[in-house]
């Protein structure tokens, strides 16, 4: 597929290299429209006919008989008009240029686009982005318009205009008319391409309004500068009388008053495109910060989940860990050395005391007396013993 928008690279070229990249553009149309030519020489019999269409309607417009009183009469079968000659050639070659100008001109109106692409391709490299999506919008449009603008006038504005010019001719009781082929040739020219060029007023508009050159406001401010240019125009591209004038007039002012219709319209769908791209950056900056606050907040919090556990479980845990581990590792300790031991260690224990303690508190009379009557005791024991047994 073609690439309409070139994504090049502007580099830096010397003037050298730019007219040899514009002389390679310009070549495919030159070839093209020296292909076109040939191909509309073969048929400029063809042409030609084509050509002499709005003579024709303009004679049904104005009637047969005004249309015999300058010389000109219907041909017998409007389906077939090489048989019709309606124009007068006044010179021996004068045929032949008319052929070869009615093929250039058919050439030349067939090889437009290709000149335009090829001019866009060599302009596209120093546009920017945005200058070359605007560039492809209006530009085909401008072809197009104009285009439109030279259909019309073919099939509307010169019938008209020529059964205006040929009715005048009619109602003169001195002149004779005689339609020079030549002459014929370069109002058909003129009028169509100034159609063309007319049709073209509201993509201008457009065009300078988009490009900020003119702003709506003013357009409609100039309104009276633009009836004065508008009239210029008019008597410019008509006959030199009132009539015709004000009736070009009239569509030119027309269609500038649709281009600043369009324009308006333009600018405000480019407003709102400009405001929802402006709300949809402002929503992503949006989201961009809360999603911030939320890592912010989730950190905040589990940082005071630490805090709150480091309160709740303060900082002597390891000491009665430690304790814990020394109260096990005792019991481990007395399981593996038995209870013998700490039984002998206990009785080794008690004697020491004992000693101690007698060392301390030396025997009184008390202790005596008493040591005594646990052995008078005891012996009124036995002897109440040996009685029962006897």
């Amino acid at each position: 597929m073609v690439n309409l928008l070139p994504h090049l690279i502007d580099m830096p070229m010397s003037l050298g290299d730019h007219l040899e990249e514009l002389r390679r553009r310009l070549i495919v149309p030159l070839v093209a429209l020296f292909v076109f030519f040939i191909a509309s020489f073969a048929y400029n019999g063809q042409l030609k006919v084509i050509f002499i269409r709005p003579i024709l309607v303009a004679i049904d417009i104005i009637g047969e008989e005004k249309a015999k009183a300058i010389g000109l009469e219907k041909p017998k079968d409007p389906t077939d008009l090489s048989k019709w000659r309606p124009l007068t050639a006044f010179s021996i070659s004068e045929s032949a240029m008319v052929s070869v100008s009615v093929s250039f001109y058919a050439a030349f109106a067939a090889t437009i686009p290709v000149l335009v692409y090829q001019i866009w391709r060599f302009v596209a490299v120093g546009l920017l982005a945005k200058e070359r999506q605007l560039a492809f919008l209006f530009v085909p449009a401008g072809i197009m318009f104009f285009y439109t603008g030279a259909l019309l006038g073919y099939y509307w504005g010169l019938p008209y205009y020529y059964a205006w010019m040929l009715e005048w001719n009619a109602n003169d009781p001195v002149a004779k008319t005689n339609l020079g082929e030549a002459y014929y040739l370069d109002s058909f020219t003129m009028m169509t391409v100034c159609a063309g060029v007319v049709m073209d007023i509201p993509w201008l508009v457009m065009v300078l309004v988009r490009i900020g050159l003119v702003t709506p406001d003013q357009l409609a401010r100039w309104r009276k500068l633009v009836v004065m240019i508008n009239t210029v125009i008019a008597s410019v591209i008509t006959p030199p009388d009132g009539s015709s004038m004000v009736a070009m007039l009239i569509p030119l002012q027309l269609l500038f008053e649709m281009g600043l219709l369009a324009s308006r319209a333009m600018m405000w769908f480019n407003r709102r495109a400009d405001a929802r791209a402006v709300l949809a950056e402002e929503k992503a900056a949006a989201e961009a910060h809360a999603s911030g606050q939320q890592a912010e907040h989730g950190n905040a919090h589990q940082g005071d989940h630490a805090i709150e556990h480091a309160a709740d479980h303060p900082a002597d845990h390891p000491a009665d860990h430690a304790t814990d581990h020394g109260a096990d590792h005792a019991t481990d300790h007395a399981t593996d050395h038995g209870a013998g031991d700490q039984g002998g260690h206990a009785s080794g224990q008690g004697a020491d005391q004992g000693q101690e303690h007698a060392a301390d508190h030396p025997a009184g009379p008390t202790d005596e007396a008493s040591r005594k009557e646990d052995t008078d005791a005891g012996d009124g024991t036995g002897k109440r013993t040996d009685g029962d047994h006897g």
